[in-house]
């Protein structure tokens, strides 16, 4: 008799007493009938005796098929098997404790190891460049780490969830508004899909509205504001996005056809046309005062943005200043 000959239910019973995973592979590496039967077995043995340890190398490698196997079983992760496999890889483990931001990270450590991503992480990110040298790239793409993270997501990870078990308000992050700080604006377009809330205050009561324009990222902050979040939204200080967004032309565009108060001030009494004077780029001063922006607008110590303009040596600013008075 051969093993294919033999109920299903035997070689369960029979894989019940294998002492271990890799004894449990073999069997089921020696036909494909007896892997389709024991698959499942391996990964609830996983599961239940190592901390589900194919989840962390899945959410490493981007095997969608994996985590999903994984999950099926039962899987979650372990805060301290990842904090092991972060210690092995030499990887940065702040905000370690949340599963949905290291599929993200091990993400951005494929795509900073392509080349294509913006730098953020400096030394921080040599573990990952270790771990996806170019003789491994080829056979993946960012596609299957999205294919991760959604399917996380789907399967009820919250995406909204702090990322470093701190309030969002008190330091604490979401995956979103880490994408947003890190440029992405791909993974900001899919988490948006999956639900994100584009309305979270984080601290200083910022939002993430308030980094993509300091980012100077135009199509994010497009993609938020067709979100319809809020464009008056004030941090503790007072400040808009149009104030942290005087540094880019687009993205100050964007904001002023959105609705944006040019007559905004921050706790100093600063508009967003002081804040541009200063900065000391024409094409965001001329598209304040094309929107508005009143030229006589008193600040701190009664100082006007034309103050300012000449305070900091910006003549052609000063220009347009006294050109449009």
């Amino acid at each position: 008799m051969q093993l294919e000959d033999l109920a299903t239910e035997i070689i369960l019973v029979i894989s019940d007493h294998l002492s271990s995973q890799s004894d449990i592979n073999a069997l089921a590496c020696t036909s494909r009938w007896l892997h389709d039967i024991l698959n499942p077995v391996l990964y609830r043995y996983n599961v239940q005796n190592h901390e589900s340890s194919a989840l962390s190398w899945a959410l490493a490698e981007g095997e969608n098929k994996t985590a999903e196997y994984c999950l099926n079983a039962g899987g979650v992760y372990s805060s301290k098997y990842y904090l092991d496999f972060f210690h092995f890889w030499g990887l940065p483990m702040f905000c370690y404790n949340e599963p949905l931001f290291l599929a993200y990270r091990y993400r951005k450590g494929f795509l900073d190891a392509l080349g294509i991503s913006k730098p953020s992480c400096g030394g921080q990110c040599e573990g990952f460049r270790r771990r996806f040298p170019p003789s491994r790239l080829a056979s993946k793409s960012v596609d299957k780490y999205d294919a991760v993270i959604s399917l996380m997501i789907d399967r009820g990870v919250d995406v909204n969830q702090a990322v470093n078990h701190r309030t969002v308000t008190e330091w604490g992050w979401t995956v979103l508004s880490v994408a947003v700080h890190h440029h992405d604006e791909r993974l900001v377009r899919l988490l948006i899909s999956k639900g994100a809330n584009v309305h979270t205050r984080y601290l200083l009561q910022q939002t993430v509205l308030h980094m993509a324009a300091e980012a100077e990222e135009e199509n994010i902050v497009r993609a938020l504001l067709q979100q319809n979040v809020d464009v008056q939204a004030t941090r503790t200080d007072g400040v808009t996005a149009l104030h942290v967004g005087i540094r880019n032309e687009a993205v100050l565009r964007l904001l002023l056809e959105a609705g944006a108060d040019t007559e905004a001030r921050t706790d100093n009494l600063s508009t967003s046309l002081h804040l541009a004077a200063i900065w000391g780029s024409t094409g965001p001063v001329r598209a304040l005062i094309e929107h508005g922006a009143r030229i006589d607008a008193k600040g701190e110590n009664q100082s006007t943005p034309l103050h300012w303009a000449s305070k900091w040596g910006h003549g052609e600013v000063a220009r347009i200043l006294i050109e449009n008075y």
